[in-house]
């Protein structure tokens, strides 16, 4: 799989899960063939209804990406780790997340990492 797969990987990742605003990126899509596997190791801070609607879209649009994600449990080609965190400041809920990607040898092969700061009350 190549970088910019890895980097699609990733980005549907965020886009899919909302980490991003307005599906900004959603172009920049690839298909990851080639037999590659990506396997979720863990996605921190979400509550759970939260996190539950991250697995459902992530799976769905992986169907429709032609991009296998299998268990964490067994061997995978890629294997991605996410972090959230938000913080209500002043009315606004800040959101900041980062997704880490990691080659078949446990070596980071991306980071990406952001925030986006909505008012409360907003959809």
């Amino acid at each position: 799989m190549s970088r910019a797969a890895v980097a699609a990987a990733l980005l549907a990742a965020c886009v899919l899960g909302g980490c991003a605003s307005g599906g900004a990126g959603s172009g920049a899509f690839a298909m990851a063939g080639g037999g590659s596997t990506v396997a979720f190791e863990s996605i921190d801070g979400p509550p759970p209804q939260v996190f539950d609607r991250m697995v459902g879209v992530l799976d769905s649009e992986s169907k429709l990406r032609n991009l296998a994600i299998v268990s964490r449990e067994g061997a995978a080609s890629y294997r991605v780790r996410g972090y959230l965190s938000a913080q209500v400041v002043r009315g606004r809920t800040r959101i900041a997340w980062v997704w880490d990607v990691y080659d078949a040898n446990q070596q980071r092969a991306l980071r990406l990492s952001g925030e986006e700061t909505r008012r409360q009350g907003r959809t």
